[in-house]
């Protein structure tokens, strides 16, 4: 069996911030076929095992490997000129603004990197050529499991933050710190923060998953952990 196809996979720009600042390792993604009667699952062989409530097994092909690389696309941008151009004649050596942390990686040939207004408005990820990927992860583990079964340290390796100014244990998904609000002597957490890392990591799933697997219906998901593969 010869080494997995590498792959795109798409974060939208709290993950890649996450991931940038070495915050972030492990990534869920919902497991849309999972039988609907599946009571537990195992990776084995390159196969999804399902155990089904009747005691069958059914096998489905897992979208992640081990060993597999994934090129990350992101909502970008580029400069007028090259906006006009169909994606696929856009020259390889073209700036980039990632909307992510509004970087703009100087390219060969350029002496100067434009100014964030000279770009055009973010594109859709789902639109990123290879070309224009900055990050390149590699797929260390890959498990299955009900979404509501991950633990505090899973929830903080997915990006969740705990609260800097105070040994209070507080949590967000946030990587541009809220402002926290002292009342009487005592902190008030803002909205994004929350009590534990599971339930912060709670909040942004039902934001990303709420109309297709909410977390109240414990949805099987791939529980990916990768490492950043340095670009040369």
């Amino acid at each position: 069996m010869g080494e997995p196809k590498p792959k795109p996979i798409i974060f939208d720009g709290e993950s890649v911030r996450t991931i940038l600042a070495e915050e972030k390792d492990q990534t869920r993604r919902w497991c849309k076929q999972a039988p609907a009667d599946a009571v537990s699952a195992r990776v084995a062989g390159g196969v999804i095992e399902w155990t089904c409530a009747d005691g069958s097994i059914f096998l489905t092909n897992p979208r992640f490997a081990v060993g597999q690389t994934l090129w990350v696309k992101e909502r970008w941008s580029v400069l007028p000129q090259v906006d006009e151009m169909p994606i696929r004649e856009m020259p390889h050596d073209a700036l980039i603004r990632y909307a992510a942390d509004a970087a703009v990686p100087r390219a060969p040939g350029h002496r100067e990197n434009p100014g964030v207004s000279q770009f055009t408005p973010p594109r859709s990820p789902l639109y990123m050529p290879r070309w224009a990927s900055r990050l390149t992860l590699r797929v260390t583990s890959v498990r299955v499991e009900r979404v509501q079964d991950i633990s505090e340290a899973d929830a903080i390796a997915e990006g969740v933050r705990r609260m800097p100014e105070t040994q209070l244990r507080m949590y967000t998904m946030a990587h541009e710190r809220p402002e926290v609000a002292y009342v009487d002597g005592r902190i008030n957490a803002p909205k994004p923060w929350t009590a534990s890392a599971r339930e912060s990591f709670e909040g942004r799933w039902q934001a990303i998953n709420a109309l297709r697997a909410p977390w109240d219906s414990n949805p099987w998901v791939e529980a990916v952990t990768f490492e950043v593969v340095p670009h040369a």
